[in-house]
């Protein structure tokens, strides 16, 4: 008789399908930026975290609804002589007014030409908790180190978030009618806001996530949440700070997402890649050696004749470090 140790969970299909020729626009915590970095890795058409880590569902909403109608209106902040913005993430700064809002000028005209043709949206939550202007409506993404006395600290209810992005949806399908949106909470744990209350927040999300793909017929759940905390449970998965996942759970984590969602043929690329790839890492201890000189003419008429996408970028600089000719 069979013993099993661990419920593993099986995502199934989605009802859509990641190609090579798929272009992907990921969004929100720090967990958005290990999908994207994946995605960008395997040479997608990817745009990843544009905006900077954004944690929060009405932060993140907002600059999507920034970018589509190009309005942004500044909510500056200035600390030790460098301008941010609260709506942006500290990614976003300068050491003036003008070079600082250029710089957010250029990001929401990329973020906006993006999603028009994008074909994909991965929004990742991170947490519901948020902090408030005091005396304002206004959720802000990034306090910038400002006094505590500014802020209002707040649990986002799962209604409000379902109603914020209610009208960040009809927006990007105006703009964009075919996208597909997928919606996944990070399995990052916040217990700066103590583990119960970092449990809250992630029933918030979760339950605005159900009812977002009850609602709406062409946004899905991935459950990267379930992988980790469900799953793979167990801290071994956790980097040293036992909150963030550990490159292998990252990587078990994308290869559910990748059988979820992806075609065979980009599949098998990304396969063929892999190897190709941990070719390109290897450091000879003797490079001038007739051995590792084939090795290098091989391994770059296998990136030239590579057919599923542009390794020119690669050939090149294998051959700029060796100082061989093409």
């Amino acid at each position: 008789m069979s013993i099993r140790f661990r419920t593993e969970l099986h995502p199934g299909k989605a009802p859509f399908t990641l190609s090579l020729d798929s272009s992907i626009l990921s969004i929100g915590s720090c967990f958005a930026d290990e999908i994207g970095a994946r995605l960008s890795h395997y040479k997608l058409n990817t745009l990843s975290n544009p905006f900077g880590t954004t944690f929060n569902p009405i932060s993140l909403h907002h600059l999507l609804e920034t970018a589509i109608r190009l309005n942004f209106n500044p909510t500056p902040v200035e600390k030790d002589g460098i301008v941010y913005d609260y709506q942006f993430h500290s990614d976003f700064s300068a050491p003036t007014a003008s070079a600082f809002y250029t710089s957010i000028e250029t990001c929401l005209d990329q973020v906006h030409s993006f999603i028009t043709t994008a074909d994909v949206l991965c929004i990742t939550y991170g947490t519901a908790w948020a902090y408030q202007l005091e005396g304002t409506d206004r959720i802000v993404n990034n306090c910038h180190q400002q006094p505590g006395y500014l802020f209002k600290k707040v649990l986002l209810q799962s209604s409000t978030i379902e109603a914020s992005f209610q009208g960040i949806y009809q927006l990007l399908k105006e703009i964009n009618p075919s996208l597909k949106i997928v919606c996944t909470v990070s399995p990052v744990r916040h217990i700066k806001d103590t583990l119960p209350l970092n449990n809250v927040s992630k029933a918030q999300l979760i339950s605005a996530v159900y009812a977002i793909t009850q609602n709406y017929t062409d946004c899905y759940y991935f459950p990267a949440y379930e992988c980790l905390v469900d799953d793979l449970r167990d801290y071994r998965f956790y980097k040293e700070d036992l909150l963030h996942p550990s490159t292998e759970a990252i990587t078990y984590i994308w290869n559910k997402f990748c059988n979820w969602c992806m075609d065979t043929k980009l599949i098998e690329a990304m396969e063929q890649w892999d190897i190709l790839y941990k070719q390109l890492q290897h450091r000879p201890k003797h490079p001038t050696s007739p051995a590792h000189v084939q090795f290098i003419q091989t391994l770059s008429q296998a990136l030239r004749s590579f057919p599923y996408w542009d390794t020119s970028k690669e050939v090149n600089q294998l051959h700029q470090n060796y100082k061989i000719d093409h």
